[in-house]
């Protein structure tokens, strides 16, 4: 008597299904639809989310093979009672195929809701995870867009102080070199620093050998005209 009432409880093998206010815990030894059977669950947490829709899909797929199984056992023992070769051990046995193979597919409705509601949950969990990651992104973006900006002035100035160096230098080295007076004039190693201070640096060059690499992502064909600037001095001789 005691085995027969262990044997009629439900086992803990259940499988957690999504709402939108929690989870169903699903009994696969009830039958019947899902009124009366769920029970729901407030335990959001969308770490589990994957596991719980992996394990709905492999009951889903354990079910439909319980269920192949059985057909095809009653498609042989239908043969026999067609053939008229069916005993009366045979019949049971085909009597009580008919009450597993239904119990069967409430198992498939079953573990199908289970797996279309998990997978449900985890679409909006993803869609919830992204809004969140995005504007993550886009505080970052504004915070990258005043960077660089301060950075480009930065730039602009540095260039333009460096075309004002390369002005006066030019003119002072030309007029050393027109300079006749003895010990005056212009040395070959400051004529060479000034050719040199003539040259632009090639900037692309110098941030690879800083390690810095062209982006392969959105940007890729994208520059910016760094054009050299200074700071425009207003009346007073305020800037």
């Amino acid at each position: 008597m005691k085995r027969a009432q262990e044997s009629a409880q439900p086992t803990e093998a259940r499988c957690l299904c999504g709402s939108k206010d929690g989870y169903f815990e699903c009994d696969p030894h009830f039958s019947g639809g899902t009124n009366g059977r769920n029970r729901v669950i407030m335990d959001n947490t969308a770490n589990t989310t994957a596991a719980r829709l992996q394990g709905a899909r492999a009951r889903t797929q354990t079910a439909r093979a319980s269920k192949q199984q059985l057909d095809e056992e009653i498609d042989g023992l239908t043969e026999l009672v067609k053939q008229g070769r069916a005993g009366l051990p045979e019949l049971q046995r085909l009597h009580q195929l008919a009450d597993e193979a239904a119990q069967a597919s409430n198992e498939i409705v079953d573990a199908l809701a289970c797996e279309t509601a998990l997978q449900c949950l985890s679409t909006a969990e993803q869609r919830r995870s992204d809004s969140v990651a995005l504007d993550d992104v886009l505080d970052f973006g504004k915070e990258a867009t005043a960077s660089m900006i301060e950075h480009f002035m930065e730039a602009s100035t540095a260039f333009g102080a460096l075309c004002g160096c390369i002005e006066r230098a030019n003119a002072l080295s030309a007029s050393l070199a027109n300079d006749s007076l003895a010990g005056t004039g212009l040395s070959p190693e400051k004529r060479a620093a000034v050719s040199a201070l003539n040259e632009i640096p090639d900037l692309n060059a110098a941030a690879g050998d800083r390690g810095l690499v062209p982006t392969t992502g959105h940007g890729w064909r994208l520059s910016i005209p760094l054009v050299p600037r200074h700071h425009k001095i207003q009346e007073g001789g305020n800037r």
